[in-house]
């Protein structure tokens, strides 16, 4: 299979895990595409069920015939009536359809007329959940206020993200495993994703970034002394504590 993957795309061999993830779940979702639209909706036996659907001619009689008959195995309903109890109790439900995070970000690359640059996984993380009218459901809004409270305190160099420790981490209180990262999809791992080279530009530019804001907080710092102090000598009791050859209290 890999062999004749090579000789119609340009691959490395790094990427024949992540090719072959790819095909898998392209694979369960076509199958559940003709369970939930081609079967299901019919009673086992029914004559509707007895060639494929026109859409998928290149699906073979028998073939067909073979997964029907599967697809209404006492067997396979208790699997997949223990699949629909899992995805009940997931937490932070996306709305990103089939095509993922990457269509996320083409299509938001489209709306903003290709301005869109590197954008932080939190902020994907969180577009993938928002509703159609632009709200989130409630355990998600939880999680965009500790976003936007994180995004504060690195602005204010309180919190420093590094590698797979960044905000979306803190935020979740969840570290990626080692075969996804949140906000970025499926098969990108975090070796990948976190381990990417930054050029010389970025690294200088983000030392920058954090030297500055370390700056205005000291500046601010002994700014705010600067004030107690005067305030306390310009007062009674600052006037009093000075020791003077002729004491005026």
């Amino acid at each position: 299979m890999w062999q004749h993957l090579l000789k119609m795309f340009v691959l490395t061999p790094r990427s024949q895990k992540q090719v072959f993830g790819t095909m898998s779940a392209a694979l369960r979702n076509f199958r559940s595409t003709l369970r939930n639209e081609f079967i299901l909706h019919y009673k086992p036996g029914s004559k509707a069920l007895r060639f494929p659907p026109k859409e998928f001619k290149h699906i073979g009689t028998d073939e067909w015939r073979l997964f029907v008959k599967k697809t209404f195995k006492e067997e396979f309903k208790a699997k997949s009536e223990k699949a629909k109890e899992r995805r009940k109790k997931n937490k932070y439900n996306h709305r990103l359809g089939s095509s993922g995070y990457a269509g996320l970000l083409k299509r938001k690359q489209k709306e903003l007329g290709g301005m869109l640059k590197d954008i932080d996984r939190a902020d994907t993380w969180l577009l993938g959940r928002k509703k159609k009218n632009g709200e989130y459901d409630d355990d998600v809004k939880e999680i965009a206020e500790k976003i936007k409270e994180l995004k504060q305190m690195v602005e204010e160099g309180l919190f420093v993200p590094n590698g797979c420790a960044d905000i979306l981490t803190a935020a979740l209180d969840k570290r990626p495993n080692g075969s996804r990262v949140q906000g970025v999809g499926h098969f990108i791992t975090t070796s990948t994703y976190f381990n990417k080279p930054m050029g010389k530009a970025s690294e200088k530019q983000e030392a920058e970034k954090i030297c500055d804001r370390r700056y205005a907080m000291m500046a601010q710092r002994f700014d705010e002394l600067k004030a107690q102090i005067s305030a306390f000598v310009a007062s009674d009791i600052g006037s009093c504590s000075i020791a003077t050859k002729s004491p005026t209290c």
